[in-house]
C-alpha cells in the first residue's frame, strides 16, 4: 500500500499539463512518484485548499517549465525553467525539485529519505541524476532560472556552500540544457485581489427607530490592507409622537469609504461617510417636509471575514462577512411639534450598526 502523509506533514493537491510540442516528457504520475521519492512520503491528496500546479509547454527551440503554488484560488508562488532543447531529461528533475521545496520547503535540510513504497508493488527505483540540494539553501524560496548557453556542454548545478568543503562537482554532462537553482531571501509574491460584497444592515441612531437596510460595495487588496466603497440605505422609519398629535420618519442614503488591515479571518477599517439625511412628519412646527440635509461621519469598522467552503473549489471565492460599525455624525437634527414647541425626537451623536455580507473574492 502507498504511504500517505503524517498529520503534520503537508497535504497538498496537484494538477500536472504537458502541452504541445511536451509529449515526450514524464507524465503525472511520474511526477508525482519523483517528489515522493525526494520528500520521504506522498503529499498528494484530492480537493486540497492549497495546491500545485505544474505545465510544460514548447518554447522557441526548447521547454519551459511552471510551477505554480495556489492557496485557495489565490497566487502565492510561481518558478519557472527553461531549457534550450526540446530534451525534457534536466528540465523535469529541475521541475521535480521546485514542486517539492514549494510543498514542503523544510525538505531541503533534511538528509536524503529512503525510497517511498509503490501503491501496486516494490518501491521504485531510486530517480536518475538526482541531484540534492545544498543543506544552505533558503528553505522558504528557492528561485529557478534559465542560464545562457555557453560552449562547454550544459549541466544541473545544485547550489553550493563556499564555506564548506566536500568533492568537487560532478562532471558535465553531455546533453541538456544547463539550468541554476539560486537561492533567494525574497519573500514569496501575493497578488492583488478585488472583491464584491452585499448584504443586510441594522443601524440605530439616524432613524428615530432600528432600521432595517442594506449596503452593496466593493474593494481590492493587497496584502494585508484593503481599500472599499459601499452604498448603504436606510429606508424610512418612523413613529408617532405627542400622544398622536404628531408623527416623524427618517431616512438615510450614504457612500461609505473604508481603508482595512486584515489579520488572519479578523479586520479592522477606519471609516468616512457622506450623503443625505431627509426627515418628514405631521405637526412639525417648521412644516410637514424637513429638507434634505447633508449626513458627514467619521467611524471605525471591526469584524471578521470567514471561507464559505475553503475545501471546495466552486466556493472558495465565497466568504461571509459579519461587522460592527462606531460612527460619530458632524450634525444633529432634531424634529419639534406641536404649539408647545416640544422636541420629540433627534438624531443620536453616535451611530451604531451591525451587518453581514456575502463577499465573492476574485484573485
Amino acid at each position: 500500500m502507498g504511504q500517505g502523509p503524517a498529520e503534520d506533514t503537508p497535504r497538498i493537491g496537484f494538477a500536472y499539463t504537458l502541452g504541445a510540442g511536451a509529449e515526450g516528457c514524464p507524465d503525472a504520475q511520474a511526477v508525482q512518484d519523483a517528489v515522493a521519492a525526494r520528500l520521504g512520503y506522498r503529499p498528494f491528496v484530492p480537493h486540497a485548499k492549497r495546491r500545485v500546479v505544474a505545465t510544460v509547454n514548447k518554447h522557441e527551440q526548447g521547454l519551459l517549465g511552471a510551477v505554480r503554488l495556489f492557496d485557495g484560488t489565490k497566487l502565492v508562488g510561481e518558478r519557472e525553467v527553461v531549457s534550450e532543447t526540446s530534451d525534457c531529461f534536466e528540465l523535469s528533475k529541475a521541475l521535480e525539485l521546485a514542486i517539492s521545496i514549494a510543498i514542503d520547503p523544510m525538505s531541503v535540510t533534511r538528509p536524503a529519505p529512503p525510497p517511498v513504497p509503490d501503491e501496486e508493488g516494490p518501491p521504485p527505483p531510486p530517480p536518475e541524476a538526482q541531484v540534492e540540494p545544498s543543506r544552505t539553501v533558503a528553505p522558504t524560496t528557492i528561485v529557478i532560472q534559465p542560464r545562457a548557453a555557453g560552449p562547454a556542454p550544459a549541466r544541473f548545478v545544485p547550489p553550493v556552500d563556499p564555506d564548506e568543503e566536500g568533492p568537487p562537482p560532478p562532471p558535465p554532462s553531455s546533453t541538456g540544457p544547463e539550468v541554476d537553482v539560486a537561492r533567494s531571501t525574497e519573500a514569496l509574491s501575493f497578488p492583488w485581489s478585488f472583491s464584491a460584497w452585499a448584504g443586510p444592515t441594522l443601524v440605530y441612531g439616524p432613524t428615530p427607530r432600528l432600521a432595517l437596510g442594506g449596503t452593496i460595495g466593493a474593494g481590492v487588496r493587497y496584502r494585508f490592507l484593503s481599500v472599499g466603497l459601499e452604498l448603504h440605505r436606510d429606508p424610512p422609519t418612523g413613529m408617532v409622537v405627542m400622544g398622536g398629535a404628531g408623527a416623524v420618519w427618517a431616512e438615510r442614503d450614504i457612500a461609505q469609504g473604508m481603508v482595512c488591515g486584515h489579520f488572519s479571518v479578523a479586520f479592522g477599517c477606519g471609516t468616512a461617510a457622506f450623503g443625505v439625511q431627509a426627515i418628514s412628519g405631521i405637526g412639525f412646527v417648521d412644516g410637514d417636509v424637513f429638507p434634505f440635509v447633508p449626513y458627514l461621519s467619521a467611524g471605525t469598522r471591526g469584524g471578521v471575514e470567514i471561507p464559505i467552503a475553503p475545501w471546495w473549489p466552486v466556493l472558495d471565492w465565497f466568504f461571509l462577512r459579519i461587522y460592527a460599525d462606531l460612527e460619530v455624525p458632524m450634525f444633529q437634527y432634531e424634529a419639534v411639534v406641536g404649539p408647545l414647541d416640544s422636541r420629540v425626537w433627534k438624531t443620536e451623536r453616535i451611530t451604531l450598526g451591525v451587518g453581514s455580507a456575502l463577499v465573492v473574492s476574485v484573485p
